[in-house]
């Protein structure tokens, strides 16, 4: 069974993220790997009643503000016209439920760069957040 997810430790890492990149020759488009981290991620959307190794857990609701990895992207998404944006989790655990949300593990996707990103392919957490409560997926 894969760990659950909190607030704190924990990586989410989707590729590609093709950015415009500028250049002399002008703006070319260049795949960068986009990763966002479970410290970054919103304290009012992760659970306020559930800790796990002392850390608020996370849900299908918990947000990450920020993903970062393509900043030389300066020109934008190839399609998003963004470089950097929020990531929220779109697939938690059918089994385990926190204040009524599906938990999410270590595997789960995630919307990366924007929340509804159509410029890049879902993400998923590669990284645990901690190494001692797992759930069921």
């Amino acid at each position: 069974m894969p760990f659950a997810s909190t607030f704190g430790e924990g990586m989410c890492f989707a590729f590609p993220d093709v950015c415009n990149t500028p250049t002399p020759a002008g703006p070319i488009p260049i795949p960068y790997p986009n990763i966002a981290s479970l410290m970054m991620a919103n304290p009012e959307t992760c659970s306020m009643k559930v800790f796990i190794t002392a850390m608020p857990a996370a849900t299908v609701e918990t947000e990450i503000l920020l993903s970062e990895g393509d900043d030389a992207g300066t020109a934008g998404g190839l399609i998003s016209g963004v470089f950097s944006g929020p990531c929220k989790f779109t697939l938690g655990s059918a089994v385990v439920f926190i204040e009524g949300n599906p938990a999410v593990f270590m595997g789960s996707l995630i919307g990366q760069n924007g929340v509804s990103s159509a410029n890049m392919p879902m993400g998923s957490q590669i990284a645990p957040s901690q190494v001692l409560v797992q759930v069921a997926p």
